[in-house]
């Protein structure tokens, strides 16, 4: 009675998961090794679907189909038709539904006689069977001839997508990207408790920041894992990785904000009295992000460090060593010390020429790379037409003005100061 009713039952040392149209589409029953439809479609899509549930990513055995029908009965001539005539039940028919709309009237015609006369006209079901499969060949003739091979050949390398598939495991596999996005959620006072290794329950209601990205829907909270195979079997934990949208809206929170964007520390037995700035800019291009220009010109930290005397010292304070020496100073120091706020300006200024001369060799680098590939690129293509006449020539200007366009925003990439620290050196 309910289209969307679903339960389990255990008959015989058997489970046996009962669902209504709302196991067609959206689940993951990769579990499962036996389908029964019991209701066979007539919509090839929606068959292809149901058996899409199991046919998935974690399914470990071979999948069975039952079609159960009633002898003489139009589903039976649907059920004989998809699998004598279209072969739907046992590969993935490319183009199952333009068969379908082609011997739709047809089909139907036959399943609605053999209702009304309680039997099956063999001889014009076995005709629509020899009909549909001949149309099938065919089709799938003229859909080969219209394959660029060519480009087949290039869309899959093994090579690299096995270096590929090996640097996202090991990235998966390293659970200080877990760490640090526990300490980001925690830096929003949002509470998280462990329930299962790699899965957590997230809490929101103490966060500190109305601003925080919960997602709408899951707003009293709501459980992640930063394992993927977890996140496949279990479709009510959400998958966490750098890439989420909460994760990526709370940096960009952290780092839109003047929050965390300079400190004080002093620092002693280096052997000499001086005054240090530590300057972070940021080097970007803006972009519409159709060029992808983060191929060639990510967003790029530029460090410099300059002492009161206006002398570049970068090379002998490396960031490991200040983080490792230096002790926090207290915010009191600035107030006691008012004077030195005119020294800090004009160091900012000298680490700002030292950086725009670092961001020149960046952006000449970029370029030459930019140009490099995206110009073999262009190359590739008009060589290419000369052998395939698939490619044409808007093609090649789209991509010599995407070149154009990109290599012009490279050029304009600009600094933008992040972050200062400000160190007191001591003998």
């Amino acid at each position: 009675r309910d289209r969307n009713a679903a339960w389990f039952t255990e008959q015989k040392g058997a489970k046996i998961l009962f669902c209504s149209e709302i196991g067609s589409e959206g689940r993951n029953f990769q579990f499962a090794q036996h389908l029964v439809m019991f209701d066979l479609p007539v919509n090839p899509e929606l068959i292809v679907q149901r058996i899409g549930r199991l046919d998935r990513i974690g399914q470990k055995g071979k999948i069975h189909i039952h079609i159960p029908y009633i002898k003489e009965s139009g589903q039976e001539v649907i059920a004989a038709w998809y699998s004598s005539g279209v072969d739907i039940f046992k590969k993935d028919i490319t183009g199952a539904h333009f068969i379908f709309k082609r011997f739709k009237k047809d089909l139907l015609f036959e399943a609605q006689k053999a209702n009304q006369d309680l039997t099956i006209d063999t001889k014009n079901l076995k005709k629509l069977i020899k009909c549909t499969k001949e149309y099938k060949e065919k089709f799938f003739k003229e859909l080969n001839n219209g394959r660029d091979r060519l480009l087949e050949l290039n869309s899959f390398m093994p090579g690299k997508a096995e270096h590929l598939i090996k640097n996202i495991e090991e990235t998966e596999k390293n659970q200080k990207t877990d760490q640090f996005i526990l300490k980001l959620f925690n830096h929003f006072l949002i509470e998280t408790d462990e329930i299962e290794k790699r899965i957590f329950n997230l809490n929101f209601d103490h966060t500190n920041n109305s601003q925080f990205p919960v997602p709408p829907l899951k707003k009293d909270g709501m459980t992640i894992t930063f394992d993927r195979k977890t996140a496949v079997t279990r479709e009510n934990i959400d998958f966490i990785t750098m890439d989420h949208p909460m994760v990526l809206a709370a940096m960009e929170l952290i780092l839109g904000t003047e929050q965390g964007n300079n400190s004080m520390v002093e620092m002693s037995d280096t052997g000499k009295d001086e005054i240090i700035l530590e300057s972070i800019f940021v080097l970007e291009a803006i972009a519409p992000k159709k060029l992808h220009i983060d191929r060639f010109m990510p967003l790029t930290p530029v460090r410099t460090v300059v002492n009161h005397e206006n002398n570049d010292v970068t090379e002998n304070f490396p960031f490991e060593t200040i983080e490792k020496k230096g002790k926090d100073l207290k915010r009191s120091w600035i107030d006691e010390h008012s004077q030195i706020v005119l020294l800090i300006q004009n160091l900012v200024k000298k680490g700002r020429d030292i950086a725009e001369k670092k961001a020149a060799e960046i952006i000449t680098r970029s370029k030459d790379q930019a140009s490099k590939i995206t110009g073999k690129e262009l190359n590739r293509l008009k060589y290419l037409q000369q052998k395939n006449k698939s490619i044409r020539n808007e093609e090649i200007k789209t991509t010599e003005t995407e070149m154009n366009l990109m290599l012009e925003h490279i050029a304009g990439a600009r600094l933008r100061l992040d972050a200062i620290r400000l160190i007191i050196n001591h003998k």
